[in-house]
């Protein structure tokens, strides 16, 4: 871009407030007038806008220095999560507590709930456990029945065959470990039948010694009990015999305590003689 130049001098553009300036032409062949002025001005003001741009991008560089290492998209998801809080309902303080009151009774519910669920558990084994010892017990107390020379043998001492005799005796034996084997025990009243055997004084009866004591106690022994010449009623002894005012027993079983004492009883009982027979 040159001056133009008339006439060896200066072209100049006068300008409305009467400014004249000098003419510029440009490549192309466009006449400019240029204000020095002006553009002096307009650079000043530029390079002030310049500086001041510059103040505040390096303020701005100095703030990005804090967030170096900062991942961009989880900040981003960050202000997301801050911006979706800022949408919602706060819970207020009743409402804190019906929540507080909702699990609670749901808490309790199910709490509730376990523990009928483990009684009724526990009511089914204790069950089982009741059924496998009723059948411990009958099973143990039948098996004594069936050997007993009250009930079995040649010659019972009763008419009672040894089922009938457990379904109806049975119900005064209770079953106990005894020496680490399921025994039976004699109850009569609610109470142990204790042993008058001088080998077993003062310890629960034997099984055999317990039926005699329960068979004397009954009150229609006699209808039970075998005679010594095979029918039905009579002394409640297949070697006791009766002879009006006297009630004999044989020299053998005057030997035994038990069955001395059951004589004696009897002889009591009928306000007779107990006295011991002759051996042939």
């Amino acid at each position: 871009m040159e001056l133009k130049i008339v006439e060896g001098q200066v072209a100049l553009h006068e300008t409305d407030d009467g400014a004249k300036l000098p003419i510029y032409v440009t490549e192309d062949g466009k006449e400019i007038p240029f204000d020095a002025a002006a553009s002096m001005e307009k650079i000043k003001t530029l390079n002030g806008e310049s500086a001041s741009r510059r103040l505040k991008i390096e303020e701005l560089e100095k703030q990005m220095k804090s967030y170096d290492g900062l991942d961009v998209e989880k900040a981003k998801k960050a202000l997301e999560t801050v911006a979706n809080l800022d949408d919602k309902k706060l819970v207020d303080a009743g409402d804190i507590e019906k929540l507080k009151e909702k699990y609670t009774t749901s808490f309790e519910q199910k709490q509730k709930e376990a523990q009928e669920k483990h009684l009724e558990e526990m009511k089914r084994l204790n069950d089982e456990i009741e059924k496998s010892n009723k059948k411990i017990r009958d099973l143990v107390i039948t098996n004594h029945f069936s050997k007993s020379p009250f009930f079995t043998g040649e010659k019972p001492k009763t008419i009672l065959p040894p089922d009938m005799a457990a379904d109806y005796f049975g119900k005064n034996f209770e079953i106990k470990e005894v020496d680490g084997k399921m025994t039976p025990v004699g109850k009569w009243n609610g109470e142990t039948i204790i042993s008058n055997d001088p080998k077993n004084f003062g310890s629960p009866a034997s099984f055999e010694e317990a039926i005699a004591h329960i068979i004397d106690n009954y009150p229609m022994r006699d209808r039970i009990l075998r005679t010594s010449g095979g029918g039905s009623g009579g002394s409640g002894n297949t070697d006791m015999s009766s002879d009006g005012e006297l009630l004999m027993i044989s020299r053998a079983d005057a030997m035994d305590p038990v069955k001395y004492r059951r004589a004696k009883q009897k002889a009591a009982e009928r306000g007779v003689q107990l006295v011991i027979k002759q051996d042939r």
